[in-house]
């Protein structure tokens, strides 16, 4: 018994910890004839309530950092946008001198990826709080630099979600914002906006984790016309491409291109649009590009001859240094390539077995494996499609036509009306 005691006393002169068997933190703390006297041991970590978040998402990455104080806007008004992804959640604060949404220029971006579109459809408690507090900081950050939410959207996770209204609620309680599930038909006129800024006679292309949407906008129609699938980038990772018994990457992107071809044919706008293509021009935009298409494009994401796809830190870094630029007419993008690149990059695919195994790897493809796979089979096929010969690759997003959207009704509402 006494050497019982000089055990658990020696065990009693340590701090507790989260490595210490729970036991003997419960001897130490409930059994006070077995602790030595003296000073009273500090509080030890507070332990976490089986109802919190079951997992802390990433700190956001925002450009400039959260601690960078921006200063107050001259003779501008700024926004803020926040877009619950199925990948990433979003926070978008830009400004304008005036309503002229070719104007607007971003002044701050943060992203957090919380992989919304991986989880249960039926969106668990922890989760759901994760959320809301992390929209709750986004707001707090965005009034912070001085701007005005116009909105939260969320877009394909939440139209296949079976708890909606709970997530909806949450978020309410704890952050006092009213969250907004958009139709697929609405992210992709938004994503149109985003893209030209509100010109017309472009086709632009948006790749979101789970959907994908095509918007037209020829001259003389009223409003584009919106084509899409429930076939995102991840989505199509996962169906085509991440199966062992998918031996190859021909053979991936064959069956992903007759899911498409079947899916957009059901469409009757998919005829329609195929009639206005000559009023289009031969380029094709595509929305949320962060620099790695043009990486891809130049081999820069994978060895000059087999395999030697570079690893997340290798891929962070090189994505980190790309750098958006202003190129007339299109406004801000991080790069144009030219359509023969992309076959290229797509050809290697089907040659280089390695390459086609190292992107489906569980440590890359949820990284940047997915859309370097999915991304050159399905712009190749619509460039086909379209007779596009350019891609420009832009930075903006959903959250930019959001305001694009509201500074062409402010602009509208300026305009003297006719008396009746």
């Amino acid at each position: 018994m006494i050497e019982a005691r000089k055990t658990v006393g020696r065990a009693c002169r340590f701090r507790p910890s989260l490595r210490q068997d729970l036991v003997l933190v419960l001897l130490c703390c409930g059994s006070l004839s077995a602790c030595k006297t003296g000073t009273a041991p500090k509080p030890g970590p507070t332990i976490v309530k089986p109802s919190a978040p079951a997992f802390v998402p990433v700190p956001p990455s925002c450009r400039p950092g959260p601690d960078v104080v921006l200063p107050a806007p001259a003779n501008a008004h700024r926004a803020c946008v926040i877009d619950v992804g199925s990948r990433n959640i979003k926070l978008l604060v830009a400004e304008t001198p005036g309503d002229d949404p070719r104007g607007l220029f971003p002044v701050r971006t943060c992203r957090t990826r919380m992989g919304l579109g991986e989880k249960d459809k039926a969106l668990p408690e922890p989760d759901r709080l994760a959320l809301a507090d992390l929209i709750k900081n986004y707001r707090a950050l965005c009034t912070r630099d001085g701007g005005e939410l116009t909105g939260t959207f969320a877009t394909e996770w939440a139209r296949r979600s079976t708890n909606l209204p709970a997530i909806v609620d949450d978020i309410r309680k704890v952050s006092g914002v009213e969250m907004e599930t958009v139709s697929q038909e609405r992210e992709g006129a938004l994503g149109y906006l985003a893209a030209t800024k509100g010109q017309r006679g472009r086709v632009v292309f948006d790749f979101g984790s789970r959907s994908f949407q095509i918007s037209v906008w020829p001259p003389g129609a009223p409003a584009p016309t919106m084509l899409g699938l429930p076939l995102g980038i991840d989505e199509v990772g996962e169906r085509f491409f991440d199966d062992p018994s998918v031996k190859d990457y021909a053979t991936g992107e064959k069956a992903f291109i007759a899911a498409v071809r079947q899916g957009l044919m059901a469409q009757p706008e998919w005829k329609a649009s195929h009639k206005r293509t000559g009023k289009l021009g031969k380029t094709l935009v595509s929305l949320g590009e962060n620099g790695d298409v043009s990486l891809a494009a130049l081999g820069l994401l994978w060895g000059a001859k087999k395999g030697g796809a570079i690893d997340e830190a290798g891929y962070n870094d090189r994505v980190a240094a790309s750098k958006a630029r202003v190129q007339p007419p299109f406004g801000r993008v991080m790069d144009v390539i030219e359509i023969s690149k992309l076959r290229a990059w797509r050809k290697r695919l089907q040659r280089d077995q390695a390459l086609f195994d190292e992107l489906r790897s569980p440590e890359r493809r949820k990284l940047f494996g997915h859309k370097m796979m999915a991304f050159p089979a399905l712009v190749g096929w619509l460039a086909g499609e379209f007779g596009v010969e350019r891609i420009v690759l832009v930075p903006d997003e959903l959250a930019m036509g959001v305001l694009v959207e509201a500074s062409l009704t402010a602009r509208e509402a300026k305009v003297p009306q006719p008396n009746p």
